[in-house]
């Protein structure tokens, strides 16, 4: 059951790129006649400031022009639909860039400020309702960021925190790391690897293997860990009662730095295709690591020879550390190399969108918060090798 060879791992990193140059491709949406067209504000001395600290400078290009009614004020949906299509759609496209669409405003979503794909190419953005940093945030989507949890301290005053809780700066001063330090990008990053190891998942108890690599963001533990299959069209099989009547049941494998004791496990049910586990505070750190594993089989071959790593990539995987700081994303589209890079989606179309809505932000006080990069690494025996999207 299940005897393919195969290693794919989420890595996330603490190390930044050098110095990289993106290119932005801009279009201007316009009625169909080329006219009410929405104007375009690239807030480029904001831009530039808030990416710098990453390292990161933009070549603007030239602004092109796009004649369509339909996405001068697109909702939320024609809007996904622009950042959607692809290089043949006449959507004004084009290959090496991150397009960058200008709109009225969202129909249907009043104040809502851009659209942008996390971990993918496509961004619009509302001129009658952008702030200077907007475009910095989208962008931040486009670069593998999802959203930080709001209900972390200080929440407002980073540039990945939604635009309902984000502190927006008045003036270029006041972004990071001088003023008000808003718009925060923080380069510490943790180093968290989880593998799917072996020929199989079945009667395994180390097919999943967890590590908190050494030397890597000490003072920060993982809160949780979600593994969700349902984007594989896959299931947990625990036991031998239907949907799959040859199944093995969850288990530890090694477990260092931590106990099982510190392990709550919820979610995980026979046929059920979400498994979540919560540590205890400060139980999961730096150095420590542990591997578990159980049967796993696609509804499309149930008992059969399939939930091998390579076609679970699509599943869903969050990671949730202790100051709050949060990403999610399916294997396939959320993949970062292990050195911060700007440029790894142009061209990548992706599903996954920011969420607008964030939480309330509680008393403000200071916290440093992660930014994530993830990375999928697949192999066999012969030696892993990076895996490029679709």
């Amino acid at each position: 059951m299940k005897h393919v060879l195969t290693m794919l791992a989420l890595v996330l990193s603490v190390s930044w790129a050098s110095a990289e140059t993106v290119n932005l491709n801009i279009i201007q949406v316009c009625d169909d006649g080329g006219n009410s067209c929405a104007p375009v504000n690239l807030n480029q001395s904001f831009t530039d400031k808030i990416w710098a600290q990453a390292g990161t400078t933009f070549n603007y290009g030239s602004i092109t022009q796009l004649n369509s009614t339909k996405f001068l004020n697109p909702t939320e949906l024609e809007a996904d639909e622009l950042i959607g299509s692809n290089i043949f759609s006449g959507t004004g496209r084009v290959f090496g860039s991150y397009d960058v669409w200008f709109v009225n405003s969202f129909n249907g979503a009043p104040g809502l400020r851009g659209r942008g794909a996390v971990g993918g190419d496509g961004v619009v953005v509302s001129s009658s309702s952008a702030a200077v940093d907007t475009l910095a945030h989208e962008l931040g989507h486009n670069f593998g960021q999802d959203h930080i949890n709001g209900t972390i301290a200080d929440a407002g005053r980073y540039l990945m925190a939604a635009g309902s809780i984000r502190t927006i700066p008045t003036g270029i001063g006041d972004i990071a790391p001088d003023g008000l330090q808003l718009d925060y990008f923080n380069p510490i990053l943790p180093e968290v690897t989880v593998d799917m190891v072996g020929a199989t998942p079945f009667l395994s108890s180390d097919f999943f293997d967890v590590k908190f690599l050494a030397g890597a963001a000490t003072d920060l533990g993982l809160s949780s860990l979600t593994i969700d299959l349902t984007p594989a069209n896959a299931f947990f099989d625990v036991t031998n009662a239907p949907p799959g009547l040859s199944g093995s049941p969850f288990s530890f494998g090694s477990l260092h730095g931590i106990s099982a004791a510190d392990i709550a496990i919820s979610g995980l049910s026979d046929g059920g295709s979400i498994l979540k586990m919560d540590f205890a505070a400060d139980s999961f750190t730096s150095g420590d690591s542990l591997s578990f594993g159980m049967d796993m089989d696609l509804f499309s071959n149930i008992d059969g020879f399939g939930a091998t790593a390579d076609e679970l990539r699509s599943s869903l995987v969050t990671l949730t550390f202790e100051d709050g700081y949060s990403v999610a994303g399916d294997l396939s589209t959320l993949i970062f190399s292990s050195v911060f890079d700007p440029n790894k989606y142009v061209d990548v179309f992706t599903s996954r969108r920011g969420d607008p809505l964030a939480s309330p932000v509680p008393e403000p006080s200071s916290i440093w918060l992660l930014s994530l990069g993830l990375a999928i690494i697949i192999g066999a025996f012969r030696g892993a090798k990076a895996r490029s999207l679709e």
